[in-house]
């Protein structure tokens, strides 16, 4: 500890843990139930046209559940899922690994937390991350990660589970003031 009003983790991030705090993230979250949505509108909306199709240019009869059309959307909608999913995950590998690139790599990180501030302070710039209502922890097996605000900015950061005994006291200790204060989200990620 550097002194009784903060304490000061030194350590090293591994990229695939990266890649999944970055892939965990509540905005790519919320980003897959709307693309899920986006989809579920599109497969509706070409059920609609192909009811219009079979009504005005093949003179069929309309039906409001026709089997046909509804099997046909359903393949259309698994299909736009699929292909969105793996869009969304490769945008998002290559954003995480960016990311990983220009924060982590060969470095050895530090993160401070101030007590009496209830705040993080973040890399050599200790940029500021209060610890507050907009903040949700996940905690993994090797991980906490730690979620601010709604962008994918730099507001997001691990912090391993594993070390020393003195790492993680401090560890424990970061824990207990942050559960202390009771304002943050928490949520446990099963691997």
């Amino acid at each position: 500890m550097s002194n009784d009003s903060s304490i000061t983790l030194q350590f090293s991030v591994e990229r695939e843990d990266y890649i999944k705090l970055f892939s965990h993230s509540p905005v790519i979250r919320k980003l897959k139930w709307f693309v899920t949505f986006a989809n579920l509108v599109t497969g509706i909306l070409v059920y609609v046209a192909m009811q219009f199709v079979e009504v005005i240019f093949l003179g069929n009869e309309f039906k409001i559940f026709n089997g046909e059309l509804m099997t046909y959307s359903l393949i259309l909608f698994i299909i736009f899922c699929i292909y969105t999913y793996r869009k969304l995950r490769t945008k998002t590998l290559n954003r995480a690994n960016e990311n990983f690139n220009d924060i982590y790599e060969g470095r050895s990180y530090t993160i401070e937390y101030n007590i009496e501030a209830a705040e993080f302070l973040i890399g050599n710039r200790r940029r500021r991350v209060p610890v507050d209502s907009q903040m949700e922890i996940v905690k993994t097996k090797r991980y906490y990660f730690f979620y601010w605000g709604k962008s994918m900015g730099r507001n997001i950061f691990p912090i391993p589970i594993y070390g020393s005994n003195d790492y993680m006291n401090k560890i424990d200790k970061i824990m207990e003031y942050i559960y202390k204060e009771g304002k943050v989200k928490t949520r446990e990620l099963d691997e």
